[in-house]
């Protein structure tokens, strides 16, 4: 453990990690490393850790910067499966999206989690690893930013079609509006009348039964 200050356990960790390092090379010169710290807070109250506080999040944050100042990649956070809740859960979803936006518009090189693990990394419930890579996904397209190029700017487009015009027949539409719904378990329409998707976490379920019975790996 370290003391209750985040720069302390910072402190701490990078002293930890840079040693391990430094021993590396002395037994093995040149070899690649990458590092991780990884901060987590307890509950005095029943001993549970957590990696999805919002005190973990901005300290991982912290790190990746830490690490980049020592000229060391490295992967960060491991918030999915370290909160104690159980799949359906607003708090889930904050949990796990916040940690690891943040560490990877920090720039970090790497970051991964247990997916599918809850009740701090105890349990495994495979349809929240569909969950966990929608996380991942719209992660992805965060950190991707906006393209701005001749391309994207499509000035030629705009004065073709005009004030006030309709962009939904030009053929750069059709190709590229796939792009703005990849799959997903968050969309699948409903057969139901009145309800304009299905429930994500009974498409989650039926999609990982899908799996179980009829994937075989090679």
């Amino acid at each position: 453990n370290s003391p209750l200050y985040q720069a302390a356990d910072l402190a701490i960790g990078l002293a930890e990690v840079l040693s391990g390092c430094v021993l590396i090379q002395i037994a093995y010169p040149g070899t690649p490393l990458f590092i991780t710290i990884m901060p987590a807070i307890i509950d005095p109250r029943s001993g549970d850790y957590f990696f999805g506080s919002s005190f973990s999040q901005i300290t991982s944050t912290a790190a990746v910067q830490l690490a980049h100042s020592n000229g060391l990649p490295i992967t960060t956070q491991f918030s999915f499966g370290g909160n104690a809740f159980k799949l359906n859960n607003w708090q889930m979803g904050i949990e796990n999206v916040y940690g690891h936006l943040l560490s990877v518009m920090a720039g970090a090189d790497m970051s991964f989690g247990p997916s599918g693990l809850i009740e701090a990394v105890s349990l495994l419930d495979m349809a929240r690893i569909l969950f966990d890579r929608e996380i991942f996904q719209a992660i992805d397209i965060i950190t991707k930013g906006v393209e701005v190029s001749d391309r994207t700017l499509a000035f030629d487009m705009i004065r073709e079609v005009g004030p006030r015009g309709m962009f939904l027949g030009k053929i750069q539409t059709v190709e590229e509006l796939p792009k703005l719904w990849p799959p997903s378990i968050l969309f699948e329409k409903s057969k139901v009348v009145g309800e304009k998707y299905r429930n994500a976490e009974e498409v989650a379920r039926e999609t990982i039964d899908w799996v179980l019975k009829n994937h075989h790996p090679a």
